[in-house]
């Protein structure tokens, strides 16, 4: 089998996520195929002549596209190229790429980063329409530019923000039906691809991998090293940089808290641009290092690898790399792949627990961090969905007074799903406004005796019997369309959901049905299984929803209490303690 590879990211060795994914692509490939290699970047960027002579290595034939060949040395001119570049591809890049297919009898071509090699696959699908073209991509880059909006406070950027992230959603939908195959780096990823492909069974997983042998070898801590001491690497600098803010969010919320336990603790900053974006940081105990050659002395030698997802989605590699390492990770949100975590909220659905149980791994999150905000926003929900409230409004704002009918929550019962630190928090707010209160978990024995005027009860009897059902349950298998059709069909005539868990624990489908047939009143939804909310979300035209984007932990003394707990999960682990651990 005869495979052409081209991407526009090259280096050797890698001095990151993305340049470690496609190094680590073409060695894989070079064992089962035989492997042609056009770099669309100049050899300056790939490396000196061993890093050209590494890459020769691993495949039959190694080009360097025409359209890198007038690529700047300068730095900021050659990004003002590349941006530019990446919407007038050069022909020449085509011409080259096509006669080397044609020379060699090549009849699969795999785009490295093809989520930012668009105009490239349609000019040669156009050409060559038969030709067998693999999308590879490095995560779902609409949501890497959109994944900022939340945190922007300047309406021009975040104006800005949303157009390039729809722009890149369109252009996903595209690849997806245009090339043979779409990759994609974790079921996340995957599962969104085939939810936007005419053909899902053309999206394949293609998870991002490392070459062990690499980390088998201890590194020597460098000159002047400290312990205990925490880590954080990644490429800092760029405009809107998430790491410049993720860095600063460490220095000034998590580590003044870390060291009120442990007042000798180090803080290590490894990555390019850090010297430049953070060369005012003056403090004896955090060491800012700028690129270096490998990371290896510091991160082998670090007591804790810190992942802030919150902030970057090229995560990935960090978080194997450490473990290659056995380093443990603390990650200061949700989402972190299956890997040893402290998360920074209490759902770990992005999180394999039974994998990390498996393989000895201790997962923690900061349970109860946000109860209040979840549950107000959870009462919020349900009395705007009641009264109508949004509806009111458009009708106001289109100049009609008209008095739609509304329902009153006094005295009708809510079924609470779940019952953790948000459900009981649920339960007392709802009894300040004169609710009955009925909920259903898995293991009530833990919750018992149950909260004055709370009862627990079946599952099915919960359906059939509020009036409102608040969903607070952890994500997972077991909880995966808990209300399906069928759990619609059993509720109350005009009954109201309200779900500020988790968007798999609802059957999408079904919900969106019961709304439009009016079996179910209302919603009142803060999460949802795509993120951000596209456009054309069908949610979105229903006139009996009240939606929120994912945000109802979101205070800032909910923030302010989950740093402290992120901070007292790394102090514990730091001492030798585990707290806060979720297991499977």
């Amino acid at each position: 089998m005869r495979v052409l590879f081209t991407t526009p990211i090259l280096e050797h060795p890698a001095a990151g996520g993305p340049q470690l994914r496609i190094e680590n692509s073409i060695k894989a490939l070079s064992r089962i195929c035989d492997l042609y290699v056009v770099a669309r970047t100049p050899a300056f960027t790939i490396g000196g002549v061993g890093s050209l002579q590494f890459y020769r290595d691993h495949c039959r034939e190694f080009s360097i596209a025409p359209s890198s060949a007038g690529l700047s040395s300068n730095r900021y001119l050659r990004a003002f190229q590349t941006r530019y570049r990446r919407y007038f591809h050069s022909e020449a890049d085509v011409d080259l790429i096509l006669q080397t297919i044609e020379r060699n009898g090549i009849r699969i071509l795999w785009f490295g980063f093809g989520n930012i090699s668009m105009p490239l696959i349609r000019s040669i699908k156009r050409r060559r329409p038969e030709l067998k073209m693999i999308c590879d991509t490095d995560s779902v880059w609409s949501r890497f530019v959109l994944r900022e909006l939340p945190y922007e406070t300047d309406a021009r950027r975040s104006a800005e923000i949303e157009k390039q992230g729809r722009e890149k959603e369109q252009e996903e939908r595209e690849w997806v039906d245009l090339c043979d195959v779409t990759t994609a780096v974790s079921p996340v990823d995957a599962d969104y691809y085939r939810s936007i492909a005419t053909y899902p069974d053309r999206v394949m997983l293609f998870s991002n991998v490392i070459d062990m042998d690499a980390y088998r070898t201890s590194a020597s801590p460098p000159p002047d090293f400290h312990r205990p001491c925490i880590y954080l690497a990644g490429t800092f600098g760029h405009v809107h940089s998430p790491m410049d803010r993720a860095a600063r969010w460490v220095l000034e919320e998590i580590l003044p808290k870390v060291r009120a336990r442990i007042p000798d603790v180090h803080f290590y900053i490894v990555g390019r641009g850090t010297e430049r974006t953070l060369r005012s940081v003056t403090d004896p105990n955090v060491t800012v290092m700028g690129k270096l050659p490998s990371v290896l002395p510091y991160l082998c030698n670090a007591d804790v690898a810190l992942v802030p997802l919150q902030f970057e989605s090229g995560t990935r590699f960090k978080i194997l790399e450490a473990g290659a390492c056995g380093v443990p990770i603390v990650s200061t949100t949700l989402g972190a792949e299956g890997i040893k975590v402290a998360v920074l909220g209490i759902g770990t659905d992005n999180i394999d627990l039974e994998a990390a149980s498996r393989l000895g791994i201790k997962v923690t999150n900061t349970p109860g961090y946000s109860a209040v905000a979840v549950a107000e926003h959870a009462l919020a929900l349900m009395l705007a969905a009641a009264r109508r409230i949004p509806q009111h409004l458009k009708e106001l704002q289109a100049g009609r007074w008209t008095r739609i009918p509304m329902a009153q929550v006094h005295g009708k019962t809510l079924g609470i799903i779940g019952f953790g630190s948000i459900g009981r928090q649920m339960a007392s707010l709802a009894k300040g406004i004169g609710m009955e209160t009925i909920a259903w978990t898995f293991h009530p024995e833990v919750v018992r005796p149950a909260p004055a005027g709370v009862r627990f009860v079946p599952l099915d009897d919960l359906i059939s019997r509020a009036d409102v059902i608040s969903v607070h349950i952890r994500a997972s298998q077991k909880t995966r369309h808990l209300l399906n059709r069928e759990a619609f069909q059993k509720m109350k005539p005009a009954a109201i959901l309200v779900n500020t868990a988790r968007a798999s624990i609802v059957d999408t489908e079904a919900m969106i049905a019961a709304l439009k047939s009016g079996k179910l009143a209302a919603a009142g939804l803060d999460v949802f299984d795509q993120e951000p909310l596209p456009p054309e979300d069908p949610l979105l035209a229903l006139p009996n929803v009240v939606l929120s984007p994912h945000n109802s932990g979101m205070t800032p003394e909910a923030i302010r209490r989950g740093n402290e707990m992120v901070a007292e999960n790394v102090a514990a682990f730091l001492e030798g303690r585990l707290i806060n651990e979720v297991k499977a």
